[in-house]
């Protein structure tokens, strides 16, 4: 019940009724007084409770996440923006495109087999590696990883088999959903971000 009453109050403020409080107090000097030191108290306890969520936050992990928002604001001041193979550049961060590993001929012909997931998850990671090399970083610099699956109940264990072999220590965060695709050869798409120093 407190909660909802100060989110009413907060309201209030905020539509203008917090000034006319204060202008009908202002006609007896000991309520205007009141009514300054009610303002200015619960103007403090609203700071108190933004400063405590914050280090809950902060302690929570949310640390990590400002600390990247606060390196792509750097680089979005200097405006460093630019399309690279396979993705965005974005200061010192790289996002890259969603990459499949379908065979070429099936690119071409519906009915061709794309390829197991096994061989669609070499593929992509071969790609993302040759394309985070020519910038000048590696797959030990990967920060996030998005793995889209066409059935992630059967394909996901063999996806992880390949997907160990690029990443054995130190994997970087990761995320695996089950998708349709529009076709049928695709089994994965992987797409990352990365660091570049």
């Amino acid at each position: 019940m407190r909660f909802r009453e100060e989110e009413r109050a907060g309201k209030a403020e905020r539509d203008g009724e917090r000034n006319f409080r204060w202008h009908v107090s202002l006609d007896n000097d000991s309520d205007a007084q009141y009514g300054v030191h009610a303002a200015y108290e619960e103007e403090t306890a609203m700071n108190k409770r933004r400063r405590s969520f914050m280090k809950s936050a902060v302690g929570l992990g949310a640390a990590g996440t400002m600390g990247a928002m606060g390196a792509m604001a750097a680089g979005a001041a200097t405006g460093d923006r630019a399309a690279v193979q396979g993705g965005i550049r974005f200061g010192n961060l790289y996002f890259s495109s969603g990459l499949t590993g379908v065979r070429p001929e099936a690119r071409k012909d519906p009915l061709a087999f794309g390829g197991d997931i096994k061989e669609q998850t070499h593929t992509i990671l071969k790609a993302h590696k040759a394309n985070l090399e020519s910038m000048g970083s590696s797959l030990e610099k990967v920060l996030k990883v998005t793995v889209f699956l066409a059935d992630v109940k059967t394909e996901k264990s063999a996806m992880n088999e390949v997907y160990a072999e690029y990443f054995p220590k130190e994997a970087p965060a990761r995320s695996a959903v089950g998708v349709q695709f529009p076709d049928t050869a695709t089994r994965v798409e992987i797409e990352l971000v990365a660091w570049i120093p």
